[in-house]
């Protein structure tokens, strides 16, 4: 991608997702598909998972690289919420 592309598409919204957790400490993988779904219906047009939210840190790299491929599934398979909006997330830290 080259960095005029990359401004651009900086220049909006960049939702960081939080990560829902269950009571017993896992990961609610449905709820976190969700959680991406209801950005993207509401316009968000880049989604950075593993991004700055203070549970990132607490996740393993198996869990990084599975929110990764959630936001991915999610973004990909939602309508999208207007014609001028794109579908393409940038990408988080990951460990």
């Amino acid at each position: 991608m080259d960095r005029a592309r990359l401004i651009a598409d900086l220049s909006t919204i960049c939702a960081i997702p939080v990560t829902p957790f269950a009571p017993d400490g896992a990961i609610e993988w449905d709820a976190y598909g969700r959680v991406i779904e209801r950005l993207v219906d509401g316009d968000i047009t880049v989604v950075t998972p593993n991004g700055n939210t203070g549970e990132f840190y607490a996740l393993s790299a198996a869990e990084c690289d599975r929110a990764v491929e959630v936001t991915a599934t999610a973004v990909a398979t939602s309508p999208p919420p207007s014609p001028w909006a794109r579908r393409r997330p940038v990408w988080g830290r990951r460990r």
